[in-house]
Formats: structure tokens, C-alpha cells, sequence
């Protein structure tokens, strides 16, 4: 590993990336790893796999990592704006709103909110509430179901 310890940081220095948590360094550590566990003699140099490897890995973390804080940024616009801008103002549709909440766990709701209203992943929503996202989709199937019942959906 010590070797290529200089890989590593050598791409994190490349790719301009910040890492003062070493983020990137252990996902660097990870997918130098899976490059040893995958590497096939055959084709090619192990150098050159492990180099393919960590960099395709930090590219794909970059992304990641961007799309994550775009989401935030329009999570933020959304909420700041909704108070102006919601639905809630008519007493038709806040009592029909009510009515949904009170018949949900809170766990429901906050799929409503998070995943339908919001149009988070759920994998991202399982991360926010620190749960798997099994436990999220399951929220929304018995969310759903609630809501056929009172027939809102």
C-alpha cells in the first residue's frame, strides 16, 4: 500500500480535489483494493489498472459529491419560497393535507414530504433519517396505501 500511497495523492493533487478529511484518500485506498482483487495479469500492467481505477473512482465521487450539493441548493430554494408560493393557503387543500398527515406515522410523512413533494432519492432520504433504504420504501408503500384509502391518491 505504501507505494502507492504517491498514486493517490498524486490524482487528489491532479483532480485539484480538497480533502482535509481524507475522504478521498480512503476512497482512493478502496478502489486501489478493488483494483488488486479484480486485476488480471492478461491485460495489462498493474499500475496502470490501479491508476484507471483510483482516478475513474475520484471522477465518479466529484459527481457525486455535486449532485448531492445541487440537490441541497434546490432543497433550500424550494423551502425558502414556500411559503409565498403554497398550496396550503386554500382551506380546501390545507384540510385535505391535514387530514393525510394526522392519518400518517411520522415516518410517512416524511416521505411525503422528502421523496414526493421533494423528489429526494430514497437513498438519500434513508441517510438523512440514518435508516436503509428498505425502511424508506416501505414508509411509502404504507403512505400510499393510506392515501388510496382516504382516496387522495
Amino acid at each position: 500500500m505504501n507505494q502507492y500511497e504517491k498514486m493517490i495523492h498524486y490524482h487528489i493533487c491532479r483532480l485539484r480535489i480538497s480533502d482535509p478529511e481524507q475522504e478521498f484518500f480512503q476512497e482512493g485506498a478502496i478502489a486501489l483494493w478493488e483494483a488488486y482483487e479484480s486485476f488480471d495479469p492478461a491485460k495489462g500492467a498493474f499500475a496502470q489498472f490501479a491508476n484507471y481505477k483510483i482516478r475513474n473512482r475520484f471522477i465518479d465521487l466529484i459527481r457525486k459529491n455535486s449532485n448531492a450539493a445541487e440537490k441541497q441548493k434546490e432543497y433550500v430554494e424550494r423551502h425558502s419560497t414556500i411559503e409565498f408560493n403554497s398550496t396550503y393557503d386554500q382551506p380546501e387543500d390545507y384540510l385535505l393535507w391535514r387530514q393525510l398527515r394526522d392519518s400518517l406515522t411520522p415516518n410517512q410523512w416524511k416521505y411525503l414530504q422528502l421523496h414526493i413533494i421533494e423528489d429526494l432519492p430514497l437513498a438519500v432520504i434513508a441517510k438523512i433519517e440514518g435508516t436503509t433504504i428498505d425502511a424508506v420504501k416501505s414508509w411509502g408503500k404504507q403512505a400510499k396505501k393510506k392515501a388510496r384509502r382516504l382516496k387522495i391518491l
